[in-house]
């Protein structure tokens, strides 16, 4: 498709006005105090929906190439695209509000990866997000010098391989 078409209807950015739901969904949130947060890789969008101060279905889409793997706390949301890793916080304190929402997340950190096919991601109890690099058939933590650092690879890959070298795979060590 040449540059300039717009992008065909299904990958579309999302418009509210034009989203199906049943009508129990914001009562059900409302009833079980909880948002939602999914990603879709065709779109390349991370998208939450919730409930405004009217009690009314809210959606924000946030346009990311790639989004993917996305894991989600009271507090931080972190999601894998193409070639990073993002973590949203929330900016608001307890009990505070802004337009109905009890959380604000904003974008703080992104971590450069390159392109792991980040499928999915994991925060651990310290702090460490994981992601199950499956271009480079492993599970791995961010590095602040490599694209990633492999802590975990199946026992049947005994190699990493990806359209050349990358200088993290030489110092990996199976433990």
């Amino acid at each position: 498709m040449p540059k300039n078409d717009p992008a065909p209807a299904a990958y579309a950015p999302l418009d509210p006005a034009h989203v199906s739901f049943s009508r129990a969904l914001p009562e059900w949130l409302i009833s079980n105090g909880v948002s939602l947060a999914f990603t879709s890789y065709q779109t390349g969008g991370l998208f939450l929906v919730g409930v405004d101060a009217q009690h009314r279905l809210a959606f924000h889409q946030v346009n990311v190439e790639r989004a993917m793997g996305l894991w989600a706390g009271p507090e931080q949301i972190v999601l894998a695209t193409r070639n990073q890793v993002i973590r949203f916080v929330n900016m608001l304190p307890p009990g505070e509000t802004m337009n109905g929402a009890d959380r604000h997340f904003i974008p703080r950190v992104a971590h450069t990866t390159g392109d792991i096919d980040a499928h999915d991601v994991t925060v651990l109890g310290d702090g460490r997000i994981v992601v199950v690099n499956t271009s480079f058939s492993c599970l791995s933590t961010l590095s602040d010098t490599h694209s990633f650092r492999p802590i975990w690879q199946p026992p049947f890959i005994s190699r990493f391989s990806h359209l050349g070298s990358d200088p993290v795979t030489k110092s990996f060590n199976r433990r």
